[in-house]
Parts: C-alpha cells; structure tokens; sequence
C-alpha cells in the first residue's frame, strides 16, 4: 500500500544519516590499516558511487519493466539485507570512553569537537563552504536542470542523458583523484576543481539542453565534482584526532 512505501521511505531516510557518516568513518580507518593514502581510499569510494549512480536508475527501470515495481522494491530489500550480512561480518571496535557517559559529558564532548572544528586552519572555513556549496548544488541538481529540460521542451530520456553523461564523468573523475590527488595539496584540488564546476555549471547557461556541447560539460562537470566529495571526507579522518572522530 502506500502507507507500507511512505513509512519505509521515512525509515530509511531517518537512518541514512548515521549510516553514511558510519561509512565515510569506516573507509579512512580501513585505509589506513591497509597502508592505503587515505585520499586515494576516498576517491576510489567516490568512484564506485557514481557508478551506482550510473547504473542503478538503468538497472532499476529494467527490472520496473520486465517485472513490477513491488518486486524491484523487494529486491532491493534482499540486496540491503545481503549488504546486512557483509557488515556484520566486519571487525568491531568498541568505544573506549574517559569517563562515565551522562548527558553533560555528552554536551561537554560535543562543545571539544566543535571548538576544534572551528579552531582548524582548514576544516573550520570548511564548516562554512560546505552547507553554502550544498545550498547551491541540491537545488540545481533537483530542480533547475531538470525545469531547464521541461521549459526547453526535451524528453525525460534525454534528461537521463545528461544525467548519466554527469555520472560517468564521475566515475572517470574519481579514478583521476586517486591517482593525482596524493601528491596535490588539498586545498589547491578543492579550489581548482570548485572553480572548475562553477565554470561548468556557467557554461550550461549558454547551451542548448540535450545538446552535444551540454553533455560534454556535463560530464567535465562529473569529472571535477567528485573531488569536491572526496576532499571534505578525507580531510576530516586525517586532520581530526581520532577521539573527536565520531563527534
């Protein structure tokens, strides 16, 4: 029923949260285990997630079509339940507190990390860039560039092009990344490659959607995004002591 696909909607969404936070944690730890460059680990992440972005919306409306919706939402179930076994097979590492653990020492933890965060030559201004470069990118990826196609008068599919010509470009930019990025500073990739996009998405204004040239800077675009993503999470994990990480 509807009801059934809303509330699983709504669960879902409550734990992805914690989930990816969990997961972009446990990817610089496992690299590091490994003796991996924490930014190569990152990009390579970022590369297999477009990837799934790639392929999944192609996937998905193969099995809508071959079979129903209801049994492509059962299957993703049996997939996220496969993903269940493979995490609990994972090592697991306790958390070894100071002290007793009560609401104030909670406070008190969370006012260190923010005090860290925003004393950090690097991570502190990010604090800033991130939620400003999401307010920009969430709208344009969910709203204006499909309104773009709709009032220029193009077809879903085509929409779907685009969008896929961005992923695939992404899946390219995440292997550059890791090949280039260890031996760049961070900061001078994060410059280059914002400035980079900002160009890209400026370039899209003087184009015709569904044009050649527009999928070509889409996928300029899916190339340079993906060390935007990957920067952020590895900076994070290298620049911050372990104690403050889950904070």
């Amino acid at each position: 029923s509807l009801w059934l696909v809303i509330v699983s909607q709504i669960i879902g969404v409550f734990f992805d949260g914690p989930g990816q936070i969990a997961k972009n944690t446990l990817v610089p730890a496992a690299a590091t285990e490994q003796d991996v460059p924490i930014v190569r680990a990152m990009g390579l992440q970022q590369t297999l997630q477009n990837v799934a972005n790639f392929v999944g919306p192609l996937s998905a409306g193969f099995l809508v079509a071959l079979l129903s919706e209801s049994i492509t939402l059962m299957f993703a179930s049996v997939l996220f339940a496969f993903c269940i076994l493979l995490v609990i097979g994972l090592p697991r590492k306790v958390m070894q507190h100071e002290h007793p653990m009560s609401l104030e020492r909670a406070y008190a933890d969370m006012r260190e990390a923010v005090r860290f965060l925003i004393k950090d030559p690097f991570l502190g201004p990010m604090q800033i860039f991130g939620p400003l470069f999401a307010f920009v990118v969430g709208p344009v990826s969910a709203m204006v560039i499909p309104a773009w196609f709709v009032f220029a008068e193009q077809s879903a599919a085509q929409l779907g092009i685009f969008l896929g010509a961005q992923a695939l470009g992404g899946m390219i930019g995440g292997f550059l990344f890791a090949a280039f990025a260890p031996k760049v500073s961070q900061q001078k990739w994060l410059f280059g490659a914002t400035g980079a996009y900002a160009l890209a998405l400026l370039g899209l204004y003087f184009l015709q959607p569904g044009s050649v040239v527009a999928l070509w800077v889409s996928f300029l675009a899916g190339v340079v995004f993906t060390g935007i993503m990957a920067i952020p999470y590895s900076s994070f994990y290298i620049r911050t002591p372990e104690r403050l990480l889950g904070r």
